[in-house]
């Protein structure tokens, strides 16, 4: 068995269990990473997900964003959109995901109120902007 197999394995036999909520975190960090084809993970991840508290689910909010935002399912992602994200990624899909939806009113909200520079010294790319003020 290859290393990613062997790893993808350990996360299979992880996400089936109760497992923490920083465990949690790092194998759909790590399943995102690694996997050409997360969404055959869906299920399982979701089933582990509801098994979590509700503290925890609110700790793994990230994940999740990133998940289905991976995966291109902006509907069920929209749960998760940030309302005061942790990073330049979690305002980004936030961001594309409510545009995606059509949502433009809580983008801009959430544009209007957050402000997030990568080290690069970039904002939100313009195309984002763009979508969210209807200037395409």
């Amino acid at each position: 068995m290859g290393m990613l197999a062997e790893i993808h394995a350990i996360a299979k036999d992880l996400l089936q269990k109760p497992i923490a909520s920083e465990q949690f975190q790092a194998i759909v960090l790590v399943l995102i990473d690694t996997t050409g084809c997360l969404v055959k993970w869906s299920q399982l991840i979701e089933q582990c997900h509801q098994q979590l508290d509700a503290k925890s689910r609110e700790d793994v909010r990230y994940a999740m964003l990133c998940f289905y935002y991976a995966i291109h399912d902006f509907e069920r992602g929209s749960r998760f959109t940030a309302t005061a994200p942790v990073n330049c990624d979690d305002y980004r899909f936030s961001l594309e995901m409510l545009v995606a939806l059509g949502r433009k009113d809580e983008a801009a909200q959430l544009f209007g109120r957050c402000h997030c520079e990568d080290d690069y010294g970039e904002t939100v790319p313009c195309e984002i902007v763009d979508r969210i003020f209807g200037n395409e």
